[in-house]
């Protein structure tokens, strides 16, 4: 269904830069029609001016818990950060490196390239990863620049404020900032969570 394919692309997508592998189950079934509620703001938006407690409940009434939401966010956090230094290496690249001359092309660059369904390692069989480098970076970096200026000096998104501003999920970013394995662990777990939600999986009768 349309729904696997967007709960695999997530886990793909974090496991891509670095992340632990995310189990994604099948066998869940698509939307017959829009949300009878529409969202009342975009979670995601840069500029949003939402407040802090909307858009936590956006994911606590969604079942998950404070915990879960933070282990989220970071993960979005790490996504929009990685995201960054790969477009920055690319300019970078881009400006030291020219452009190649048509005329210079060969034969060879017109070739179609084959992509084998499955072939090395079991954290190679999608190809190689952009980057290793996901972890608990962004959240660190957050706090840190918290602690040093007001927050109405620094540019944060909705869900910046949402880590720094709420009690409970601070407490969660802080404990995570400190222990790069514990929300290695907690990620999995979390997004299994979200990505599940609504859904009812049956066994297949014997």
């Amino acid at each position: 269904s349309l729904a696997d394919v967007t709960a695999y692309a997530g886990a793909e997508a974090c496991e891509a830069i670095g992340a632990p592998r995310i189990v994604v189950n099948l066998g869940r079934t698509d939307s017959k029609g829009k949300n009878k509620k529409e969202p009342a703001f975009d979670i995601w938006g840069e500029g949003s001016e939402a407040s802090v407690a909307s858009a936590k409940a956006a994911f606590t009434e969604s079942g998950l818990s404070a915990k879960e939401t933070t282990a989220l966010l970071i993960a979005h956090g790490e996504l929009r950060r990685t995201l960054k230094e790969i477009q920055a290496k690319a300019v970078a690249k881009a400006k030291v490196e020219p452009e190649e001359d048509d005329d210079e092309r060969s034969e060879l660059d017109d070739e179609v390239v084959v992509v084998p369904t499955s072939f090395g390692r079991r954290d190679e069989i999608w190809g190689p990863k952009l980057t290793d480098s996901f972890g608990n970076t962004y959240i660190a970096n957050l706090l840190k620049a918290v602690k040093k200026s007001a927050p109405s000096e620094i540019s944060l998104t909705l869900l910046d404020r949402v880590l720094i501003e709420d009690s409970e999920c601070r407490a969660s970013a802080q404990a995570f900032a400190s222990s790069n394995k514990d929300f290695l662990e907690a990620l999995p777990k979390a997004y299994q969570k979200l990505s599940t939600n609504g859904q009812t999986f049956l066994r297949a009768k014997d």
